[in-house]
């Protein structure tokens, strides 16, 4: 049988050598003895049962697997054939040739499906292995004959150098389960990034068993089914063993990664554990949870500590808030939230003592192993060997979990407020600065404020950024600080703002000496046009430099600080009370009453200081802005239309000189303001404008001058043109409402109702408000019935009865030009 089973095996020989005669003989003597050993009887005595089932089932069992690696596609090795089913159901016909049984078939399925699980990574291989060994595993032992056969079908295994003989069932369920263990001793390494697969992973595990922890009992595998000291432990050992290669793959990671970001190695650092953290939460603590309760406090506790030994030392270095301490510090504190997170799950008292008790051992004494043990993984360079080295796990108990809380306060707090006092005085320059070469000019068609206000809220929103970016309680001096920088840097740059700005009294020219109107005029004394007197020349300078578009830049300027200090405002309450949150979350385990006492918690101090802080920013803006406001309405009536409104209007005659010639120039200022100003603000301005057009028709009214005076005719058109001014701001609905242009033109439609009184009536009037003046009943405000208005009405009155009357009880002049008499002689009035 040998020397024809060599022949056949000599491919060359067989192929060519040998004859086809010798062929035949070769291929009949192995018949013969097939023939001869398929005679003899079975071992076990189950029905259809061969010799060969137990001669040769190393031959049937191989065969027998290479036939199931054929429900594989071969274009994609981790899918099975769609005829899957049918090619299983058709090999049945050869389980009796092969000495194959239901439990077998199983047991060698499940295996082949785990192989191509391992080659391929499918998820779907893995359900699929799962359901099969269910079937091996939940199988009931009732028939005697095929354990007996089972029995006869050994494989060998080596472990630490032994060769261990198991039956073939077991040794499936045995190899299996050794390829789980391998994987949960880190399975952050290995399901870091494929958490899904953790749980199917762990169902396996928790379905074949687990190998106890001395590896030389094969004879009983660890069932998860139950709750016992040996399952906890297992778990136990899977979650410290897989936290300490995670951190150290994260430590190692952080150390290369700081030598090319130039950031510091403890942020990285921190920002990797804080990864692991949260896949420890979200993924893996989940599924041990269910035969370790304790293991969320466990990965809690040890992360905490590796972090926590390498943090202490930067902590006592800290002595300003530098690059290192603002990276360090906020990725520090976000991997403390995951931790208390983590810890908050469970505390103390649900840790089982005797748990508590080995995780205490386990630190301490497993420091060499592990070190070695990370060695052999190869994780750590020889140029990360000094860092290596730091890596203990141990560490006092005394010292409690959320210590490094505390530490971080300590150390970081006093350097916030040194901080906080170091970027006032440097933002306060910075807003000078600014101011001192803004030239007014819009950022863009659509940001149409100005450029320095932006930069000085820009390095603000950084300043609040970097303070809470720390994730550190803010006490109430933090605040005090962070506010007085906000209050005095914003207050610097409104009151010099307020200070560039003109008062609009200054372009209100004085009002001219009272005249008579008198027929009688020599022709060669000519009535004296109206002069102004220009202002200082400290105003004319400023005047000449605020243009009407510039004013504008300036009113959006402060719109847009009246928006963003409530934003700064809502932000910066926003960030108070997430880190009063994260506060509150760390309360259940910690409770220091000093940082209770000093934190944000008492509303009413927080409010009053935001009140007295925001308050006085939004009335200061509010002053600004109705100083612009004014300003541009009377700079562009009082300013640029000075002399075509208070000079040219009804001057001479009011046919000659009508209102409706000044309209276009006006318009043509609302063109500039409107296409300048924003949309909120842009009534405010027209109004202005408005305003400031009527209150400079009052005063053509009453302050006229000697080249004005209005007949009864005269009324009509000037009511007319007082209409025709009313229309043009409302502007057919377009532009202001109706009921604010009639309110602002309300005292120009009650002087022409006076206008249109006879003189009599206006005399008595007069007369009346006289004696009231006399007997002190007065008003410092110039009222409709006051004598001084009703006296320049009789003054600007082409009427000779109120001629004679201005003439014998005032002693007004002519308006003849000459300035002998002015308003001395209406002292009593």
């Amino acid at each position: 049988m040998r020397k024809c089973l060599a022949t056949i095996r000599d491919s060359k020989e067989w192929d060519v050598v040998v004859s086809a005669s010798l062929r035949i003989e070769v291929l009949s003597s192995i018949r013969q003895v097939a023939s001869k050993l398929s005679s003899l009887p079975g071992r076990c005595g189950i029905e259809e049962e061969t010799y060969y089932w137990t001669a040769i089932y190393h031959l049937n069992i191989r065969l027998y697997e290479k036939l199931l690696f054929g429900v594989f596609d071969t274009l994609d090795e981790g899918q099975v054939i769609e005829d899957a089913s049918s090619m299983l159901f058709h090999m049945k016909s050869i389980w009796s040739t092969l000495g194959i049984t239901e439990n077998l078939h199983s047991a060698i399925y499940g295996w082949v499906l785990f192989q191509q699980f391992v080659c391929t990574g499918e998820p779907s291989l893995l359900g699929s292995t799962i359901q099969e060994l269910q079937k091996v595993t939940s199988a009931e032992s009732g028939n005697p004959k095929e354990d007996l056969y089972l029995s006869h079908l050994v494989c060998s295994r080596q472990t630490i150098g032994t060769d261990i003989h198991l039956g073939l069932v077991k040794a499936i369920l045995t190899s299996v389960s050794a390829w789980c263990d391998d994987k949960l001793q880190d399975y952050h390494l290995h399901f870091g990034k494929k958490p899904r697969d953790f749980g199917m992973l762990v169902r396996l595990a928790s379905t074949v068993g687990l190998p106890p922890a001395d590896c030389t009992r094969t004879e009983q595998l660890i069932k998860l089914d139950t709750l016992s000291d040996d399952v906890s432990d297992k778990i136990q050992s899977y979650v410290q063993n897989s936290i300490k290669g995670a951190c150290a793959r994260a430590a190692h990671f952080a150390y290369v990664k700081s030598h090319g970001e130039r950031t510091h190695a403890l942020a990285l650092l921190a920002n990797e554990l804080t990864v692991i953290a949260k896949v420890e939460i979200n993924e893996f603590v989940p599924v041990f949870s269910k035969w370790l309760p304790e293991c969320m406090m466990i990965s809690a506790m040890l992360l905490h500590r590796f972090y926590g030994e390498r943090l202490t030392p930067f902590l006592e270095g800290v002595s300003s808030l530098s690059g290192d301490v603002r990276k360090v510090v906020p990725a520090a504190y976000m991997l403390q939230e995951e931790l208390t997170q983590l810890y908050n799950c469970h505390s103390k008292s649900k840790l089982r003592k005797p748990y508590f008790h080995k995780l205490k051992n386990y630190e301490v004494t497993d420091k060499i192993s592990y070190i070695d043990w990370i060695s052999e993984q190869n994780y750590i360079t020889s140029q990360f060997s000094g860092l290596l080295t730091q890596f203990n796990m141990s560490i006092s108990h005394k010292r409690d979990y959320p210590s490094v809380y505390v530490q971080i306060e300590k150390a970081v707090k006093p350097v916030m407020l040194d901080w906080l006092i170091s970027q006032h005085d440097h933002i306060l320059q910075w807003t000078r600065r600014a101011f001192e070469i803004e030239e007014w000019e819009p950022l863009s068609v659509q940001q149409r404020h100005a450029a320095s206000i932006v930069e000085i809220f820009r390095i603000i929103e950084e300043t609040v950024s970097q303070l809470f970016g720390l994730h550190l309680p803010v006490d109430i001096t933090h605040l005090q600080a962070l506010l007085s920088l906000i209050y005095h840097s914003l207050d610097t740059y409104l009151q010099r703002v307020f200070d560039q700005l003109v008062d609009k009294k200054f372009l209100y020219p004085s009002a001219p000496p009272l005249t008579r109107f008198t027929e009688n005029v020599m022709p060669v004394m000519k009535r004296k046009s109206l002069e102004f007197s220009e202002p200082d020349n400290k105003i004319v300078k400023k005047l000449d430099e605020l243009t009407i578009p510039k004013l504008c830049i300036i009113l959006n300027t402060l719109c847009y600080i009246q928006k963003q200090i409530s934003a700064t405002e809502v932000g910066i309450r926003k960030s108070l009370t997430l880190v009063e949150a994260s506060l509150n979350k760390r309360s259940e385990i910690e409770t220091d009453e000093a940082e209770v006492e000093n934190s944000l918690t008492h509303s009413e101090a927080v409010d009053e200081l935001f009140a007295t802080t925001y308050d006085s920013l939004r009335d200061t803006n509010a002053n600004c802005i109705t100083k612009t406001r004014d300003l541009i309405g009377a700079r562009a009536i009082f300013w640029d239309l000075r002399d075509m409104f208070l000079i040219q209007l009804y001057n001479g005659t009011v046919e000659g000189a009508r209102l409706e010639r000044i309209l276009p120039h006006i318009d043509s200022v609302l063109d500039t303001v409107c296409s300048l100003s924003y949309e909120d603000s842009r009534d405010m301005v027209v109004l202005s404008i408005c305003r400031s057009a009527l209150e400079a028709y009052v005063r053509v009214l009453l302050d006229g001058g000697p080249t004005r005076a209005f007949s009864d005719s005269d009324i009509t058109l000037m009511e007319e043109d007082l209409s025709i001014l009313k229309e043009f701001f409302i502007a057919d609905g377009e532009g202001l409402p109706r009921s604010l242009v009639e309110q602002e033109a309300k005292q120009a439609k009650e002087i022409l109702d006076l206008y249109s009184l006879e003189s009599d009536m206006l005399i008595q009037m007069l007369m009346t408000a006289s004696e009231l003046i006399n007997m002190g009943v007065s008003s410092e405000q110039r009222r409709l019935e006051d004598a001084q208005t009703l006296v320049r009405v009789l003054c600007h009155k082409k009427d000779r009865n109120a001629s004679k009357f201005l003439k014998r009880q005032y002693e007004l002049p002519m308006s003849t030009g000459k300035n002998t008499h002015t308003h001395e002689n209406l002292d009593h009035l």
